[in-house]
């Protein structure tokens, strides 16, 4: 039986389906869709039934134009930062703790600290060994001798030493006067903040300067570019690696070829002119290892981020988080050649569980009313969701979507299959409407109507 993602009760994890025939499907059409909650897996194209399973999730989308970065998510890029430049002692030790999310790595704590292993090997220079002389006091009252390193005096080209005293006061006088400018700043308005894609460039113009230790590549590739299936088996190995730290115990694709239908297979087809549409993937690579990929669909106003796997042992640097960020950036440079694509679908959320509700991080996002099929911001959905699991977001004036049985299920063309014999339907003969009839009704108000003209039932 059907087992909840997130609970893990049996039978409760129940979904509409549409298995896609067609290898096309207009990108309007597949829009709309998404818009209304629905969600895809290779050509299978699925949505969860909020009213009737024990943890109910919700489509979530933000604006991307409107994204401010906030503390939390500079936070994770100055990470990323700081381990391109100089390393980081939890993935440069991987290989002794395979599928290990770093937290059995002990190591003395003046050593971690953002310059790496920088610091372990200065405490190693420094630390005397048992050979060194030493020299005991007398008994008597006498002066202690110290031992005198040979040298040739001060260097005179660095400047003469300080206190430590002298230098923390100075230190604390500059950053109390930066502290007051900013004070200065945000009482008169003359705050500016940087967009994302300005605090991107210079992070790369930083690490580009600074001879970093890592080089990371960034690749976006259509899902029919060559390299896609050259680096296969590639991808496979860190989907087993994703899947065994992440997800141990659940179901997961078993060879190759059953990846390839997954993340591969769509029912978009790809097209670069007149502008950029179709499946894509964003791949991560670290010196010239792959460490992260992500799944996405880019339709005419949404980028859709489907899946995303990443290596275990980069868990420490917030992949996910990081991920997000970049597919944001790279819709507000898109929108600069395309002001039509607009949002940023980032699939599911509930409240309860910690897998997916990082998501409220991204703001201003909306999550779908489920009884009106309208999207409602989410600052007005959070205490919803603290009482009640299935509820109406959307405020009372908000017309309600037609009753089932209200849905005039006539005009839909149905291909039926019965003892051997397959017959089309325009309109559904007395016979077949009793088994029928509900089910398109079903289909025809969780799609909607117009998407429900546009296709051929199979039955």
């Amino acid at each position: 039986p059907p087992q909840c993602p997130y609970c893990e009760r049996l039978e409760s994890d129940k979904a509409d389906m549409i298995i896609c025939n067609s290898p096309i499907i207009p990108y309007d059409l597949f829009q709309t869709l998404m818009v209304r909650g629905w969600w895809r897996t290779g050509n299978v194209i699925f949505k969860p039934q909020v009213e009737s399973v024990c943890c109910p999730s919700y489509a979530i989308r933000m604006s991307a134009a409107d994204y401010q970065l906030s503390k939390a998510h500079r936070k994770v890029l100055n990470k990323w930062k700081n381990f391109l430049l100089h390393g980081d002692p939890q993935w440069e030790n991987r290989k002794s703790t395979p599928f290990s999310p770093h937290e059995g790595i002990e190591l003395p704590d003046k050593t971690l600290n953002s310059l790496g292993t920088a610091a372990l090997l200065m405490d190693a220079k420094t630390e005397q060994t048992p050979s060194q002389p030493t020299v005991s006091s007398s008994p008597q009252k006498t002066k202690n001798l110290k031992k005198v390193r040979k040298g040739t005096g001060p260097d005179p080209n660095k400047p003469p030493c300080r206190k430590a005293k002298e230098v923390r006061a100075e230190r604390h006088k500059e950053r109390k006067g930066k502290q007051n400018e900013s004070d200065m700043r945000k009482k008169t308005g003359d705050v500016v903040k940087k967009t994302l894609l300005e605090v991107l460039e210079e992070h790369e113009n930083e690490i580009q300067a600074g001879n970093p230790k890592h080089n990371l590549e960034i690749k976006v590739l259509s899902r029919d570019d060559a390299e896609v299936s050259a680096t296969l088996r590639q991808f496979f190995d860190l989907y087993n690696r994703f899947q065994d730290a992440v997800h141990p115990g659940k179901s997961k694709f078993k060879t190759p070829a059953d990846l390839r239908w997954g993340f591969i297979n769509s029912p978009l087809e790809p097209q670069e002119e007149p502008r950029p549409l179709g499946t894509y993937h964003m791949k991560y690579y670290l010196d010239g290892e792959l460490i992260m990929l992500s799944l996405m669909d880019i339709l005419p106003e949404y980028l859709v981020s489907i899946y995303f796997i990443y290596d275990p042992d980069i868990r420490f640097l917030q992949p996910g988080i990081y991920t997000c960020i970049q597919e944001i950036a790279l819709i507000q440079r898109l929108q600069l050649h395309f002001p039509e694509l607009k949002y940023y679908n980032l699939g599911y959320y509930n409240d309860f569980s910690p897998k997916i509700n990082y998501k409220r991080q991204f703001k201003p996002t909306e999550i779908l009313c489920p009884v009106t099929h309208t999207y409602v911001p989410l600052e007005q959905v959070v205490p919803l969701l603290k009482e009640y699991r299935f509820c109406r977001f959307a405020q009372e004036e908000v017309p309600e979507r037609p009753k089932q049985s209200d849905m005039n299920v006539d005009e839909v063309v149905v291909l039926y299959l019965a003892n051997f014999e397959a017959r089309y339907f325009c309109k559904l003969p007395d016979a077949v409407k009793p088994g029928l009839k509900p089910v398109l009704q079903h289909y025809m108000r969780e799609t909607g109507e117009d998407v429900m003209k546009q296709m051929l039932v199979s039955r």
